[in-house]
Parts: structure tokens; C-alpha cells; sequence
């Protein structure tokens, strides 16, 4: 092999080592405590595959700790300035810090002043035994919504119609034939 070519190939085996050094220190695990910037953003249809609302305590975290949604449904703990809530990680804030976050407006205004359009100094935590980012996760089994079954319906009553009476026809009286008498027969004259 040429020095060149060994080189090379050492340098890259060097540079896989650094990138997964690097990716190891960009997903730290989930009993870490994280400190960054939070901003609130509008909810809606969100990358792990459900409906969120501005009322919902939601959080979008970072690409690195979204990790392709092996964090979906993860339940954090948030601190700031004194105040925590917990929020459940159903999002990706693409263009965030590796800790920070995006929060729905409920959520954003629990910690926020009016005026503020972000905060500073966020703290938060995994709370749940999911895995941590970085590795795979089953998507949550969802509850059964619940349906009620459809009453029957009573079979409605029919009537049968009333079978016709046949009429009574009535035979006509056969006629009884007419005697005829016979006509004497005239006695023949005498002539005297």
C-alpha cells in the first residue's frame, strides 16, 4: 500500500472516530440536566405525527435530541427562575441550540413575563424511561377510543292485511224446464 493511500485511509478512520465523538457529546443521556434558550412557537401538525394546540404544554426540542423522533412523547421537566412544569417532546425546532426549546404559547407564557420573546437560562430533564436520544423508539401504542355500540332498532311492527273473505257467489236457480202440455188431439168430426 502506498504511503499516500495509508495516509488517507488512517485519516479517515481518525475522522469517523472524531464524528463519533462529537455525535456522543451532541446526545448526552437522559438523566442530564440541560440548560439553554426557550422561544414559543405556533403548534399544529407536528413531526411525530399528531395535532398539537397553543393550549398544550408541548415542547419542540433541537435535530440532535430529536434524533429522527426517538425521543417522541418523552415527558421533560422544566425550570426557570424558580417556576416548573412538565411538557411532553412531540416536536423538532429545527433551527435550535442543542438545548433549547421550543414551547407552545401555553407553556412559553407559565414562565414568561408579557413582554419577553425568549428566556434565557432554561433548565430541563428528562423525566421517563425513554430511551435516550439518539436511539430508536417504538411509537406509543394509542388508547382505544371508546365507541358505543348502535342500538338495535325495534323491528317495527307490520299488520299483516286480513285475507279477503272469498265472496259468496251464488249459483244461479237452474231454470226448470217449462212443461209443455200437448195440445189435444181434435176428436174428428162426425158428420151426421
Amino acid at each position: 500500500m502506498k504511503s499516500s493511500t495509508r495516509n488517507t485511509v488512517t485519516a479517515g478512520v481518525g475522522m469517523l472516530a472524531f464524528a463519533a465523538v462529537f455525535v456522543a457529546a451532541a446526545i448526552p443521556a437522559s438523566a442530564a440536566t440541560y440548560k439553554g434558550r426557550a422561544t414559543s412557537y405556533s403548534p399544529g401538525l407536528n413531526a411525530c405525527g399528531t395535532v398539537d394546540s397553543a393550549g398544550d404544554f408541548i415542547v419542540a426540542v433541537s435535530p440532535q435530541m430529536f434524533s429522527n423522533g426517538s425521543v417522541c412523547f418523552s415527558t421533560v421537566r422544566i425550570t426557570y427562575k424558580g417556576r416548573t412544569a412538565t411538557a411532553k417532546v412531540t416536536d423538532r425546532a429545527p433551527g435550535a441550540g442543542i438545548n433549547d426549546l421550543d414551547m407552545s404559547p401555553a407553556l412559553f407564557k407559565h414562565f414568561a413575563g408579557k413582554s419577553q420573546n425568549a428566556l434565557s437560562g432554561v433548565s430541563w430533564h428528562f423525566t421517563d424511561s425513554k430511551p435516550t436520544p439518539g436511539g430508536t423508539t417504538k411509537a406509543p401504542t394509542p388508547n382505544p377510543t371508546r365507541t358505543t355500540k348502535a342500538p338495535t332498532p325495534n323491528p317495527t311492527r307490520t299488520t299483516k292485511a286480513p285475507t279477503p273473505n272469498p265472496t259468496r257467489t251464488t249459483k244461479a236457480p237452474t231454470p226448470n224446464p217449462t212443461r209443455t202440455t200437448k195440445a189435444p188431439t181434435p176428436n174428428p168430426t162426425r158428420t151426421p
